[in-house]
C-alpha cells in the first residue's frame, strides 16, 4: 500500500478530519511534510476539509532557511494552500532560555502552530475545529520510542507518538514507513529541500538515527523500526486502559484530588490520575518519573510541601489536598479596586450574606487608626486582634491555622493599617473595628477584581 492509501486510512480508521474543519500543516519543505501536504491537498475536496500551512525560519541554516521559505511558498501557491511564514532566532532564544537549539526549535514551532490554528478558527463558523497536523513518520516513531527507552521511560512514554491527541493535533503520516514517503516523493515528482542540519551528529536524536538504528538492524533486527512501532501501539492499548481507570477514580475536570485517595491509589494509576490533572491545567509534557514519584512521597507523607513540574506549573499538598497549579498561580496576581459605602448601623446587612469580597466595620473605629487604610497584599510582619480571640496573632499564622493553601496566600487581599490587618478576604476581620451595640455607622467594604 503506497503512502496516499495508508494516510487516506489512517484518517478514516482513526477519524482524524471531520467534514468541515480546518487543517493547519507544519509544512518544513522535507520529504515528510511535502509528502502530507501533497496528499491533504488531494483528499481536502473528496474529504471536505480547508487545508491550511505553516512554516517557520529558525534562522539557523542562514540564506538555505531563505530558501526554504521561498521554495514552500511556491508550493503552496501552486496547490492554492494559504501559508503563513514565522521567522524566529532560534538560537538566540536558545541562549536566551538555556535550553538547546534542537528544544527551543520545537517549542517555537508548536507555538506559532497553536497561535495560528487559533486564528484560522475565529474566520471559520462558530464551532468549527481546526486540527494541526505534523508530519511524523512511522521511522519517526521507532526513533522516538528507542530514544525514550534508553532513558528509562514508563508505559506512557513507550506510547510514544499517537495518531491523535485531545488538543486536536493529529500526525496523518503515522503509519507510512520513511522509505514510502521517499517514494512517494520521487513518483509524483516532488523535490523536498535538503536540511543539512539533520544530519548533524550534535543532535541526539541524529546520533541514534544514523548510529545507533543501523547496528542495531544489521546486528539484531533487520525489522527494527516495525518491531519498535508495534512496541509503541502495544504500550498505547495498556496507557488507554490505564488512563481510563485513572479518570474513573478522579473525574474531570477537577482542580484537586484528596490526598488519601491518591496516596493509596495503585501506583500505576496515580501517576495518571497525576498527569490528567496536569493536562487539564494545561502542562501535556515532559513530566518525567523523578516528577511523579516526588508528588506520589509527598502525599503518602503528612507534611506540606510544594513539588515544581515543568514550565511553572506545580502541585501544592497541604490540608488533605493535592491542588494542581498552572504558572499563573505563582505568577502575576489579579488587580483589585475597592469600593466603601457608609450607612446606619442598624441597615447593615447581616455578616452571613456578605460573602468573600465584602466586609462590615464600624466606620468610626477604622477612622480613629492612626495611619491610612489600603487594600494590599501581605508583607513580612503582618499581624492581626482576631475576631473571637485574645491578643494579637502573626498574619502567616492565622493563614495557616485557618487552611488558606500556601499558593493561595500570596495573592490574599488585605485591608491593612500599617502592619494591622484589618480584615482578610474571605472573612476573617479584626476584633478593633468590629461592629457592636454602640456602632452608630457601619464601613461596607467590597473588593472588585479588575484584571489578570
Amino acid at each position: 500500500m503506497d503512502a496516499f492509501e495508508t494516510v487516506k486510512r489512517t484518517i478514516e480508521e482513526k477519524h482524524l478530519i471531520e467534514e468541515g474543519c480546518g487543517v493547519l500543516l507544519g509544512l518544513s519543505g522535507g520529504p515528510d511534510s511535502l509528502c502530507l501536504l501533497h496528499i491533504l491537498w488531494k483528499l481536502q475536496e473528496p474529504l471536505g476539509f480547508r487545508l491550511y500551512a505553516l512554516h517557520v525560519n529558525h534562522m539557523i541554516r542562514g540564506e538555505a532557511a531563505n530558501e526554504d521559505m521561498r521554495w514552500v511558498a511556491n508550493y503552496c501557491r501552486a496547490f492554492n494552500v494559504p501559508l503563513t511564514i514565522k521567522v524566529c532566532n532560534v538560537p538566540a532564544m536558545a541562549k536566551r532560555d538555556g535550553v538547546g537549539e534542537e528544544a527551543e526549535g520545537r517549542r517555537v514551532r508548536h507555538a506559532a502552530l497553536e497561535k495560528r490554528a487559533r486564528e484560522i478558527a475565529q474566520t471559520l463558523p462558530e464551532g468549527t475545529k481546526v486540527h494541526v497536523a505534523l508530519a511524523h513518520n512511522r521511522d519517526d516513531q521507532a526513533e522516538t520510542v528507542l530514544m525514550r527507552i534508553l532513558r528509562g521511560t514508563g508505559v506512557h512514554g513507550l506510547a510514544a507518538m499517537d495518531h491523535a491527541r485531545e488538543d486536536g493535533l493529529i500526525r496523518p503520516l503515522l503509519d507510512v514507513p520513511r522509505k514510502d514517503v521517499e517514494e512517494y516523493c520521487r513518483v509524483n515528482r516532488l523535490r523536498p529541500r535538503v536540511d543539512e542540519t539533520n544530519k548533524d551528529l550534535r543532535y541526539t536524536r541524529n546520533r541514534l538515527r544514523y548510529r545507533l538504528m543501523p547496528v542495531l538492524e544489521r546486528e539484531f533486527n533487520p525489522s527494527l523500526p516495525d518491531a519498535l512501532a508495534r512496541l509503541a501501539d502495544s504500550a498505547r492499548e495498556d496507557d488507554r486502559c490505564l488512563s481510563a481507570i485513572a479518570k474513573e477514580n478522579v473525574p474531570l475536570p477537577a482542580a484537586f484530588v484528596e490526598q488519601k485517595q491518591l496516596a493509596s491509589m495503585d501506583p500505576a494509576i496515580a501517576k495518571r490520575v497525576i498527569r490528567q490533572m496536569f493536562f487539564e491545567a494545561g502542562l501535556r509534557e515532559d513530566i518525567s518519573y523523578v516528577h511523579l514519584n516526588a508528588l506520589l512521597d509527598a502525599a503518602k507523607r503528612s507534611e506540606r510541601a510544594l513539588i515544581q513540574f515543568p514550565k511553572g506549573y506545580s502541585a501544592d499538598v497541604s490540608y488533605g489536598r493535592v491542588t494542581f497549579l498552572p504558572p499563573a498561580a505563582g505568577g502575576e496576581k489579579a488587580s483589585y479596586v475597592a469600593t466603601y459605602l457608609l450607612i446606619p448601623a442598624e441597615e447593615a446587612p447581616p455578616f452571613a450574606e456578605l460573602g468573600p469580597d465584602r466586609c462590615l466595620m464600624d466606620a468610626e473605629k477604622v477612622a480613629e487608626k492612626d495611619c491610612d487604610v489600603v487594600l494590599r497584599t501581605r508583607r513580612s510582619g503582618d499581624w492581626i486582634k482576631p475576631l473571637g480571640m485574645e491578643g494579637t496573632k502573626k498574619l502567616q499564622d492565622m493563614l495557616v491555622d485557618s487552611k488558606i493553601p500556601r499558593a493561595d496566600r500570596d495573592g490574599l487581599q488585605l485591608l491593612c493599617c500599617g502592619a494591622e490587618v484589618l480584615w482578610i478576604q474571605g472573612g476573617k476581620l479584626s476584633r478593633t473595628c468590629r461592629l457592636d451595640e454602640s456602632s452608630r455607622f457601619a464601613l461596607l467594604l467590597e473588593i472588585h477584581r479588575v484584571s489578570d
